[in-house]
Order: C-alpha cells, then sequence, then structure tokens
C-alpha cells in the first residue's frame, strides 16, 4: 500500500482558518488554505469573520460570516479581529461546534494561524496537530498593544504542535528561537506557483498594478502606492483584493482605481496588461504571497527588499529592488527599458514552471507524511 492511498484511507483532515477563502482567488491566504494540501483527498476546510457577508460552501471549503465579531473589530481597530476570534468574542455557536464537532473526527487538525488554537484545544486530545506559520505572528505585532498575548498564543500552539510549517527559512529560525521548539519538527515548504496560461503583454502600457488582502501590511502599502501617484500623474495605478475596502479612497489621486476583488479571469487581464506589479511593504514576515502571482503571469515587479523575502538569489535578481522613496524614478526608469522588462518576463515564465503548486504540495504531503510515521501514526 502507497503512502498516499494510506492517508486518504485513514486520515481525515480539517482546517480551522478564519477570513474569506472562497472564491479561493479572494487572498493570497485562501489559495494556499485550499491547494497546498490537495494530494489530501480527505480534508474539510472551515473559516469564519472578515469580509464574509453569508455562510458559503464550496468543495472542500465552509465559511461562516460573523457581523458582530467584524463589526467590533473594525470600532476596535488595532488589529483586534484576530484577538477577538482567539477569545471567542462573539464568535457564532454554530460556528464553534461544527467545528467541534469535525475536530473530534479528524486525525489530523491543522490551524491556520494560531488564532483558534485556544478555543479548540480541550478538544485536541492526542491528535496529530499542525501549526500552518502563515507568518510569526508576534513578530508581526511588535509594539501593538496585543503583542505579549500574540506571543503567548503562538508559543503555546507552537509547544503543542506535532509539526510546524512555515513558508521561509527565516520564519522556521525565528519560530524556534522565539518558542525554543526542536527544530526538527519544523519544516519550511516553499509557496507554489499556480501556472496560468494568461502571459504579460503589457510592455507599452501606462498601468501598474497592486494585489492586496485587507491586511495591516499591504493597507500601509496601498496608502504608498497613492503617495507614488500623486508624483506620476501619467501612469495609472490599479489596486485589486480586499485591501480596497480598507483605505481612505477619498485622500486617493485621480489616477488610482480601486478595482476590489474580482473574478479570476478580471485579474488575469488586468495584471496581463500593466507595465509593473509593484509591492512596496515596509512590514510583515512571512512570504509575501502576492509576489508568486505576479511570477506566475511574468509582469515584472518593482518591490522593497522586505517584500523580496522568502525567495532565492536565482529569481531576486530579476526583481527590481528598490527602497520606497525611489519607487517614482524606477518606475520612470523602467518604462523606457523594454529589454529589460522582456528579460525578467521570461525568467518568471521559466521559474513558475519550475516551482509550480504541484511540485510544493507534493512536498506538503511528504513533509505530513513523514512526521506521521516518526510520531507511529503510519
Amino acid at each position: 500500500m502507497s503512502g498516499k492511498t494510506e492517508l486518504e484511507g485513514h486520515f481525515e483532515i480539517i482546517q480551522i482558518c478564519h477570513g474569506k477563502i472562497i472564491p479561493d482567488y479572494s487572498s493570497a491566504y485562501a489559495l494556499k488554505v485550499r491547494h497546498y494540501l490537495e494530494k489530501f483527498a480527505s480534508r474539510k476546510i472551515f473559516s469564519v469573520a472578515g469580509l464574509i457577508f453569508k455562510d458559503q460552501e464550496e468543495r472542500e471549503a465552509r465559511q461562516f460570516h460573523s457581523f458582530l465579531m467584524t463589526g467590533m473589530a473594525y470600532l476596535k481597530g488595532n488589529r483586534s479581529l484576530e484577538i477577538l476570534l482567539s477569545k471567542g468574542s462573539y464568535l457564532r455557536r454554530r460556528y464553534f461546534k461544527e467545528v467541534k464537532g469535525n475536530i473530534l473526527s479528524s486525525n489530523i487538525v491543522i490551524f491556520e494561524g494560531p488564532w483558534q488554537f485556544l478555543l479548540f484545544r480541550d478538544f485536541l486530545g492526542d491528535k496529530f496537530v499542525v501549526y500552518d506559520a502563515h507568518n510569526v505572528e508576534s513578530y508581526l505585532r511588535k509594539g501593538n498593544k496585543w503583542d505579549s498575548y500574540t506571543y503567548n498564543i503562538e508559543s503555546e500552539l507552537s509547544r503543542r504542535a506535532d509539526l510546524i510549517i512555515t513558508i521561509t527559512e527565516s520564519d522556521s529560525k525565528k519560530i524556534c528561537e522565539l518558542y525554543t521548539v526542536d527544530m526538527r519538527k519544523v519544516k519550511c515548504v516553499p509557496e507554489g506557483i499556480h501556472i496560468s496560461n494568461a502571459k504579460w503583454k503589457g510592455l507599452n502600457s501606462k498601468d501598474i498594478i497592486f494585489i492586496g488582502s485587507a491586511y495591516l501590511p499591504n493597507v500601509e502599502a496601498a496608502e504608498t502606492i497613492m503617495d507614488i501617484a500623486k508624483q506620476l500623474p501619467e501612469f495609472n495605478f490599479k489596486l485589486i483584493g480586499s485591501v480596497c475596502d480598507t483605505v481612505k479612497k477619498r485622500s486617493a489621486p485621480r489616477n488610482v482605481r480601486f478595482l476590489g476583488i474580482v473574478d479570476e479571469e478580471r485579474k488575469k487581464e488586468e495584471i496581463c496588461n500593466s507595465l509593473l506589479a509593484l509591492n512596496p511593504v515596509s512590514t510583515g514576515s512571512g512570504q509575501n504571497l502576492k509576489m508568486n502571482d505576479y511570477i506566475s503571469h511574468g509582469v515584472p515587479i518593482l518591490t522593497t527588499e522586505l517584500g523580496s523575502r522568502g525567495f532565492d538569489y536565482s529569481i531576486k535578481e530579476y526583481f527590481f529592488i528598490a527602497p520606497i522613496e525611489k519607487f517614482p524614478e524606477r518606475i520612470e526608469a523602467l518604462d523606457k527599458s523594454p529589454d529589460l522588462l522582456k528579460s525578467c518576463s521570461e525568467f518568471f515564465i521559466k521559474y513558475a514552471e519550475e516551482n509550480s503548486y504541484e511540485k510544493t504540495t507534493a512536498i506538503a504531503f511528504e513533509v505530513i507524511k513523514s512526521h506521521l510515521e516518526e510520531n507511529k501514526r503510519l
């Protein structure tokens, strides 16, 4: 019997998330949680709160609205949605009951972020627990009023987890150092790239694209883009994703368009017809998953050094990396460098094929399988 058959035949998996995951192109977070475990046939994904306006089900995924929690988080600010969720504040009983029931009937429990661990830790028993660390959350919240609270949650989950999955080696190292966990149970699984049949054709365009979810580093980046746009009136800046719902549009110049969440075909069209994709992030950890979206279509990328984290040198030399204050002049220079843009685009297409989701999901499968074997669960 093959390892895959054993896992499919004997294990039920539940992934516990938050925020919008239907449709899967809602955000980079949604793409990751929906696809990186595709090799496992028997799994269910539950998510709650955030910009969800109705309960919805799509294949293995279910998402639940929580208007009261989301509204209170907006009023409280300070990135308090995850904190309210971790405390069960305003959490719907239906969601709690269904997740609890599925935990009890599952063998493998995967927390997509640490926020719901406290809610469900008493029902885990001896189940195989995975912490899928999209970021090092306590690192992100340094200086935030909830930094020590976040540290305690993430620390407890990191110690309880049988396996911790990160998306960068840097985050693996931070988790081991912060929480004194055995480095043997922390594994880096690079974020995969969806191969797109739509390729870049924006060489003569004046459009510049940014994709982001309603996540603080993206909100800050969107505000930065509005400032850049004021200096470059000859270019059109287009923002896609739920980040559009969180920025002050009234202060945006006329050459900034907020497209919001669009369907996959529209997103492809906007990316492929843009001269450049931007990633002007100045905070955050993990890997900026929007970069993989850009790469899959072959659009040239202008990013900060922080925005390029998690990528190896072989591709970083094809990113245009600059401090934010230099973005306007770099955009103007790149607009006059068609051969340079074309060479970067060609490399990205090749890189995407070599680092596809098909390959990284195989890595995730083998990582979980090997740890199940080590823990004598197979």
